[in-house]
């Protein structure tokens, strides 16, 4: 491969397709490929399914530099602002056995009775959101329908009194918004804020436990004396995170892959049994992206290339998602697909937690919002009707998305459910 001429820009905000001849390319040519980020970091790019699988389950890659290459641990640890160490070690960015005792710490609180409890909340808020959304005749659904649900259902999951959902709502925004470090100064103050905030709401949780996550975890950090104040503010970031960001990922652009394929969006109006594989296919279709950075703890071959100890490695799941080695015609969108082994939520131990949680919301959102509103389309009032966040290197995110639909036969949530 040439790799002066060859357009190996991964930080595009826009569209996967745009993409597609690239990682088409790289898959077939530089399955291992380096290059050198937009900040001057190298980087190793991985892209097929099987070396993206390796990446994610081989123990000699860690989720830590420090743990990795232990020599530049204190200039790794030094170069954390000090804000943002109590949020170092988590769940992301942990490895065993420590990964494995903070997971199994809050994996009861994901448990399937648990989260299938919560399904009932999430269609009541699915349903007010649709009911505003045909009251006021028009959807701009980033802001009135994927933020506003994702933040009411992990406010509920972990506990946030709903007087100060308002507040975290607006501190997650600027986390969410900043994710890829655009604004430094921003990102310090709602963490700092945020942070200043669960340190004052922990007694609260500890006088007045609920049935939620946080109160979950003050429990575990009093009774069994496993978890520091550290681990359990970056637990609950951690979750914060998590659930917004791959939750509200897949909403947006789930709903776009669906508007892009109208025969798709009418199969699944129609064929509501087929939501479950209409959710896997447009996680793995619109909704990857790329997994978190790892480094390998000695010199790694892969693919007959050679990844030397301590470089950052980026698993492409949005490339491994689309290798035809492991999916039928991988650039068509098949809700009735089988078999559909993405890495959307990441792959072995540190699988995405709160998959679970974002799947259930999914399987209440998309069939909801295609049958309540019937000829969903893009906008033709407002233009754009799509706007994509610029500067946002290694993350796609849709800010605005304007929508409309038939008022005159749109239905109540309560009917198309009954």
């Amino acid at each position: 491969m040439n790799r002066r001429t060859m357009r190996t820009d991964i930080s595009d905000p826009y569209d996967l397709s745009h993409l597609w001849p690239e990682y088409t390319e790289l898959r077939k040519n530089a399955p291992v490929h380096p290059i050198t980020s937009i900040n001057g970091q190298r980087l190793w790019l991985v892209s097929g399914h099987d070396a993206v699988r390796l990446v994610e389950t081989d123990p000699r890659f860690s989720m830590n530099l420090a743990n990795a290459v232990p020599e530049l641990a204190d200039s790794f640890h030094g170069s954390i602002p000090r804000w943002a160490r109590p949020l170092a070690e988590t769940l992301i960015t942990s490895d065993p056995p420590q990964h494995g005792r903070l997971r199994r710490l809050v994996q009861p609180a994901f448990s399937p009775r648990i989260l299938n409890a919560t399904r009932g909340s999430i269609e009541q808020i699915v349903d007010g959101l649709l009911d505003r959304a045909r009251a006021a005749g028009s959807l701009e659904f980033v802001d009135e329908f994927a933020f506003p649900m994702t933040i009411a259902v992990v406010s509920r999951f972990l506990g946030f009194p709903y007087e100060d959902r308002d507040r975290v709502r607006q501190w997650t925004q600027v986390l969410v918004q900043n994710f890829a470090g655009q604004d430094v100064k921003a990102i310090e103050q709602a963490a700092c804020e945020f942070i200043d905030y669960l340190i004052d709401l922990f007694p609260r949780k500890r006088a007045h436990p609920g049935d939620d996550v946080i109160s979950a975890l003050i429990h575990a950090r009093d009774q069994e004396e496993v978890l520091t104040e550290d681990e359990l503010l970056a637990m609950v970031f951690n979750i914060v995170g998590g659930g917004f960001e791959t939750t509200i990922a897949l909403l947006t652009h789930g709903t776009k892959a669906l508007l892009d394929h109208p025969e798709q969006l009418e199969l699944l109006r129609r064929r509501p049994d087929l939501t479950g594989s209409a959710v896997e296919e447009l996680l793995r279709f619109s909704a990857g992206g790329v997994g978190p950075i790892r480094y390998p703890r000695e010199d790694v071959v892969i693919a007959g290339v050679t990844i030397p100890r301590g470089a950052p490695v980026m698993p492409l799941f949005s490339s491994a998602n689309f290798d035809p080695r492991r999916f039928d015609e991988p650039h068509r969108l098949d809700i009735t697909r089988r078999s559909n082994q993405h890495f959307s939520f990441g792959h072995g131990a540190h699988y995405c937690l709160g998959a679970p949680l974002a799947r259930i919301e999914a399987e209440v959102a998309f069939p909801s919002l295609v049958r309540a509103l019937p000829g969903l389309r893009p906008s033709s009032t407002i233009t754009p009707s799509l706007v994509w966040q610029e500067n946002t290197p290694f993350v796609r995110r849709i800010t605005h998305m304007h929508l409309a639909f038939d008022t005159d036969t749109a239905l109540s949530p309560e009917v198309t459910s009954s």
